[in-house]
């Protein structure tokens, strides 16, 4: 063995280099060295630093050293075992530079793509365990959840993009729909006509549910026939005629501008005043009118839609629901002497309503009482039934 190879050989060892690397830096046979090794000194020194130079690669990073190239060769093993060697002995820091060997497969992982997509487009047909070990290995895991993060951001875009134009083109056919639909009805005639725009562009979606298309036809037939024989009539008698809420009438024939022939007779000053006293008092419209003896519509009118319904909960069920006025009429009945049964059949109640007011009595008649004495400004109210 000439003296400069066997010198580069001493130095190799001494470093605890790759037996393979070695070869090709003395062009040796492997078996010459592996003998070389085995017949030094040195033998146990070569082994120790070919399989822990840690120290030199912790002191390496701490200056600041993150190629994994460059670390591998300190480390004396190949770039593409460093992490999967060294990972074990100490611990190497999240920001190192990934080294790539495996191009095709690198351009997967930017992109975000999964073990199961990485493993189907690549031509060698690599096992998901294969893409999880050299995405590890390659220390290529941060560019991977990277790639993944922008992949559904984009897949999000796109959902929404879609999404936007589902909606146009949903819109657009319901608009179609509709136009062809009024098209339609305007044929048919003047109660088809306003029964379609009524259904469609005033009803709410939920309203839909408690009135069909042919009870608005019929109504706008009543009411043609009525415009053609001259006959007068208001919201009111209109609604009495058909069995109809007054207020619903008034919203029916609102879409065609129609001139109610009663006149509109102004509130007494008594009246405006209890009903500024109501607003404050939290029952219902309907409760209120039992006290008041004003039109539940009216209130309504005056008051808007109410945020709370202000209704008795008897029972644990939902829709166990009683209201202040029925608890007022069963507080009456038994101060006249009926007993509970007689009151069940009086009022044609629920055993369980009258059984929870006389039970809660105390306090819902002391609610009641309360509320009636800033209604009436009267402090000698005692009863939830004493209604001046």
């Amino acid at each position: 063995m000439e003296n400069n190879n066997q010198q580069i050989l001493e130095e190799l060892i001494v470093r605890g280099s790759p037996i393979t690397y070695i070869f090709q830096e003395t062009n040796l046979p492997k078996w010459k060295i592996r003998k070389f090794i085995r017949e030094t000194e040195k033998y146990n020194l070569w082994r120790e630093k070919r399989f822990d130079n840690s120290k030199e690669v912790k002191i390496a990073i701490s200056r600041g050293e993150r190629s994994i190239e460059e670390l591998a060769k300190i480390g004396n093993c190949k770039p593409n075992g460093f992490v999967r060697k060294y990972s074990k002995l100490i611990e190497l820091p999240y920001d190192l530079q990934p080294y790539k060997w495996k191009p095709k497969i690198d351009i997967l992982i930017d992109q975000g793509l999964t073990l199961e997509e990485i493993r189907d487009i690549d031509e060698k047909k690599v096992t998901i365990e294969r893409v999880r070990q050299y995405i590890t290995e390659s220390y290529q895991h941060k560019l991977w959840e990277e790639g993944k993060d922008r992949r559904r951001e984009l897949e999000k875009s796109d959902k929404a993009e879609n999404t936007e134009i589902e909606k146009l083109y949903r819109q657009d056919l319901i608009n179609f729909i509709y136009n062809y639909g009024k098209e339609k009805a305007k044929k048919q005639g003047f109660p088809y006509e306003k029964a379609w725009e009524y259904y469609f562009e005033i009803l709410s979606f939920h309203t839909k549910r408690t009135q069909s298309f042919e009870e608005l036809v019929n109504f706008y037939y009543k009411y043609e026939e009525l415009v053609k024989n001259n006959i007068k009539f208001s919201y009111k008698s209109l609604a009495e005629e058909l069995n109809l809420d007054a207020m619903g009438v008034y919203r029916k024939l609102k879409i065609i501008n129609f001139n109610n022939n009663r006149k509109n007779s102004k509130l007494s000053k008594y009246i405006i005043e209890k009903i500024n006293q109501a607003r404050k008092i939290k029952m219902n419209s309907e409760d209120l009118s039992y006290f008041t003896k004003i039109k539940a519509t009216t209130l309504r009118y005056k008051f808007g839609k109410r945020k709370n319904h202000y209704q008795i909960n008897y029972g644990n069920k939902s829709g166990h629901t009683t209201n202040y006025r029925t608890m007022a009429q069963i507080y009456e009945a038994i101060d006249l002497g009926f007993t509970k049964d007689e009151t069940i059949e009086l009022l044609s109640l629920n055993e369980d309503i009258v059984g929870y007011g006389i039970k809660k009595r105390h306090n819902i008649e002391e609610k009641i009482v309360r509320d009636l004495r800033k209604l009436y400004k009267n402090p000698n109210i005692e009863r939830a039934y004493q209604i001046n």
